[in-house]
């Protein structure tokens, strides 16, 4: 089992580079101002799920998931980036105001969002490559199943407490305008993750 020392410097590092900006954070923010209640909470649930299967794959070092073909890893991307375009352009073009922020979700909205917060996720070479790259500085050769799974599970819940605090702005924010101005908002941001995704690819 590693040392609570160690887990809890583990903690504070990926919760440190959750809070960098990348295409996760930008759909936490999108849907925050977009659902602008609690049901907000599913993007970043969505996201940190995506990020334990990363986590995962760096614990079992299954370091070989990053040296897949270009082609078939900028394929993923180009999919991803197509999809967050296309819902930039949906909100962008909205003209009826978003959902009322006293409105109860349905639970086919809520796996809708979590669904698509684990494909952003998912599909970040950027979030893979941290995790193979972190996770292992806190693994020894004594290091057992039960430790990694640990690991896996703090770092998940790491994760999900950096990408609450983007939602928690985001919904605050989205108190604080109109429905136009949060449509336009809400499209913007998904063009911004989908251009992310982009860079990434060039790289």
């Amino acid at each position: 089992m590693p040392d609570p020392i160690a887990i809890g410097g583990y903690a504070v590092v990926l919760f440190a580079l959750s809070l960098t900006p990348g295409p996760s954070a930008a759909y936490c923010i999108a849907i925050g101002i977009e659902d602008h209640d609690r049901s907000a909470v599913w993007a970043p649930v969505g996201v940190s799920l995506g990020k334990s299967v990363h986590l995962t794959l760096a614990a079992v070092g299954a370091t070989w998931i990053t040296e897949l073909p270009a082609a078939l890893r900028n394929s993923i991307i180009v999919v991803a980036g197509l999809y967050l375009v296309w819902q930039g352009y949906r909100h962008w073009t909205q003209r009826a105001a978003l959902a009322d922020h006293s409105g109860e979700r349905s639970g086919s909205h809520a796996r809708h969002v979590v669904v698509d917060g684990f494909l952003v996720a998912v599909a970040n070479p950027e979030s893979l490559a941290s995790s193979v790259a972190v996770l292992p500085l806190f693994v020894d050769g004594d290091t057992r199943a039960a430790g990694l799974a640990v690991l896996v599970g703090v770092g998940t819940l790491s994760v999900l407490s950096a990408y609450l605090v983007y939602e928690s702005v985001a919904v605050t924010l989205a108190h604080r305008l109109t429905g136009h101005s949060q449509n336009r908002i809400v499209g913007a941001t998904y063009l911004a993750a989908a251009t992310g995704l982009a860079v990434l690819a060039l790289v």
